[in-house]
């Protein structure tokens, strides 16, 4: 026999969690934090750059898995016999997307659990079996962040060059390729007309590892969809039929018409474009950048060129202060972080967080938007509706 909280703690491991924060949890190492809220940003930020964020509350038998912030719904798990049904799907959940659970533990984590109990080796998956594409086809891909969260970029690459097709990319996903890679069709998801700008040349799309934060608008009614799960892109590697050619796209061309005369000016209040452009400059190789879900992240999530898969983080539902959250925990990682943010947003609740890393790693810097230093022309933010209409985020 072994405990409730052994098992926990290995469903916890299997799929990635590396540390817990609040409350120490088994033999997990912890990162000590009082307070419930900073419990929940920490937590969600560690899952988010990495695959699943473990807080644990133990005057409440509280725990948070999350890789993303926001409101969490809770559940309950009242009997050791549960851990499997309940923690583990939403661990599983977790870790595969961007998802966040609270359950409530309604026994004592000394309970006895059988000692067969543990984590399954997940099943292999079986691909789809025929010819996914005839050449009869305009195609196309859209990719999320559950592609790298199922390890599959290398698959989606050799997809992507055996298809000959082109890859958008939700936000999430920035650096799935290089901004300069011919198969880069750009990042959409956060106006109106991305969609239908970036998938107009094409009648069928490929979906693979999608988040629903990230793909709130609709394809355009011309165009047929097919999701393929990120675990399946290798075995089709063998079963496409490649495209003629990848069919060039209206969306880049309408955004770089804005962006690339922006990354240059110079002028003063800054067009936000040149902001992003300077960030870019000053962030190392394997540092982060994040941002909240605001009009600075807008400008990030848009215009930030990418070359390395992760260095970007602007989560859908983000506050200030959780993206103070994920510039941290990237801090306790060893990570040079930027953290990007409104000067209305600045203040001593974000240095306290900030002051957390202390002597564990670099120190993570802010450019604080909106500032004496960092004035900005918001005017441009009409450049970028004209082109591809209102924000969704």
């Amino acid at each position: 026999m072994r405990t409730a909280e052994a098992l926990i703690v290995a469903y916890l491991r299997a799929r990635g969690a590396s540390r817990v924060w609040g409350d120490p949890l088994g033999d997990l190492p912890v990162e000590a934090c009082a307070d419930p809220d900073t419990v929940g940003r920490l937590c969600a930020a560690d899952g988010r750059l990495h695959r699943v964020g473990v807080g644990w509350d133990a005057p409440a038998n509280r725990l948070t898995i999350a890789s993303r912030p926001g409101p969490a719904p809770v559940q309950s798990c009242d009997d050791p016999g549960h851990i499997a049904r309940v923690i583990d799907t939403a661990t599983r959940r977790v870790a595969s997307g961007h998802e966040a659970f609270v359950i409530d533990i309604g026994f004592e984590l000394d309970a006895e659990v059988p000692a067969r109990a543990r984590p399954r080796v997940p099943q292999g998956y079986t691909p789809f079996a025929g010819r996914l594409l005839t050449g009869d086809h305009r195609v196309a891909m859209l990719a999320g962040p559950g592609v790298a969260r199922a390890g599959a970029v290398e698959a989606l690459h050799r997809f992507a060059a055996a298809a000959n097709v082109g890859v958008a990319n939700t936000w999430g996903a920035k650096g799935l390729f290089r901004w300069d890679s011919p198969h880069h069709m750009g990042t959409v998801g956060l106006q109106q007309r991305d969609f239908a700008l970036v998938f107009d040349a094409v009648d069928l799309v490929l979906t693979t590892g999608l988040d629903r934060d990230e793909t709130q608008l609709a394809f355009p009614d011309h165009v047929s969809v097919v999701p393929i799960d990120a675990r399946q892109l290798d075995h089709l590697v063998a079963l496409v039929h490649p495209s003629a050619r990848i069919e060039p796209n209206a969306f880049y061309s309408a955004v770089g018409a804005v962006a690339q005369p922006g990354y240059v000016d110079e002028r003063r209040p800054y067009h936000p474009a040149r902001v992003v452009a300077m960030l870019r400059a000053e962030l190392p190789a394997g540092g982060v950048i994040a941002a909240p879900a605001d009009r600075v992240g807008r400008w990030i999530a848009r215009t930030f060129s990418t070359t390395d898969l992760g260095s970007v983080v602007v989560p859908a539902r983000a506050s200030a202060l959780d993206a103070a959250a994920i510039v941290t925990v990237a801090g306790f990682d060893g990570r040079r972080a930027l953290l990007a943010l409104q000067a209305d947003d600045d203040g001593d609740d974000i240095t306290a967080l900030l002051d957390r890393v202390g002597d564990r790693g670099p120190a993570p810097s802010r450019a604080t938007w909106d500032s004496d230093t960092l004035p900005i022309d918001w005017s441009c933010d009409d450049l970028l509706r004209d082109a591809v209409g209102e924000f969704v985020f």
